[in-house]
């Protein structure tokens, strides 16, 4: 009798627990939301509306802030291009970059007058320089130039130390255009000696070394003097009747001569006056 009525009673709460739990509302419950005419259901749907405006909005505003990309192809030489006819501005645009124009007359891009198309851009025919606007004329020879923008022909260079145009230092200008130097006895003749390399003087339209010094192949140097080192006689001092004395490999003076300390002179003959026996030929003393 006690287990029935032990049995009876757990199969009570049994039952209550079953019906508590499929009268339980879980959160999850979409009919909990929908078919209810509950006010915390209102609430919740007006909020995920206004949540779906305001990330729609947010949406909006960023895509229509978004920087817009416009490419503007440019036109290349010779391309046709369109002008208005009441602003006679062009519609569509030569490449101004590479100093294109569209031209009135063609209507396609063409370079500015007294310029050329080197198949790059438009350049400056030759003694011209562009300004930034248009083609001017280069500074001559002898022109006032300034070293940081050099508009010097195109042979000349701007010297940093006149600020004028002038020829480098290796060549020389010849009332046309820069010429190299010449060189020492250059077949081509010369006039002056700023037409001869450095160290060379221009005598008898011929660049050489001055009567005081010898080429040695690369330029002049002075002529050795008695007692010193040479190779051949070109090397010593002839003013002083100096030879080179291929068995020492010094300047010396003949063997008719003596040194005196200054000059070769003539040995003496018998008979004359002297001072020591060097002064006489080998024979006298």
């Amino acid at each position: 009798m006690t287990v029935d009525i032990e049995n009876k009673t757990i199969s009570q709460s049994n039952s209550k627990f079953i019906q508590f739990c499929r009268n339980r509302i879980p959160w999850k419950n979409i009919q909990y939301y929908c078919c209810l005419p509950r006010k915390d259901v209102r609430i919740f749907w007006f909020s995920y509306i206004f949540i779906i405006i305001i990330l729609f909005i947010i949406f909006m505003v960023a895509f229509l802030q978004k920087s817009s990309v416009t490419i503007n192809y440019l036109r290349w030489y010779n391309d046709s291009c369109t002008i208005d006819l009441i602003t006679t501005s062009p519609i569509i645009e030569c490449d101004r970059s590479l100093r294109l124009y569209c031209s009135t007359i063609t209507e396609r891009c063409a370079c500015l007058d007294n310029m050329y198309w080197n198949s790059s851009f438009c350049d400056c025919s030759s003694g011209m320089y562009y300004n930034g606007i248009d083609c001017q004329q280069r500074l001559t020879f002898g022109q006032s130039c300034n070293t940081q923008s050099d508009f010097c022909m195109e042979y000349l260079t701007c010297s940093a130390t006149t600020n004028t145009c002038d020829c480098s230092s290796n060549s020389y200008y010849n009332q046309t255009t820069c010429n190299s130097k010449l060189s020492f006895n250059a077949t081509q003749p010369c006039t002056l000696t700023s037409q001869c390399i450095d160290g060379l003087i221009c005598s008898s339209n011929i660049c050489k070394c001055s009567t005081s010094q010898s080429w040695n192949g690369y330029g002049c140097s002075n002529l050795s003097t008695y007692g010193e080192y040479c190779l051949t006689n070109v090397q010593c001092d002839n003013s002083v009747f100096l030879i080179c004395n291929n068995t020492y490999s010094r300047c010396t003076c003949n063997i008719n001569s003596y040194w005196d300390s200054k000059i070769c002179r003539s040995r003496l003959n018998n008979g004359s006056l002297c001072s020591n026996t060097q002064q006489c030929y080998s024979s006298l003393i």
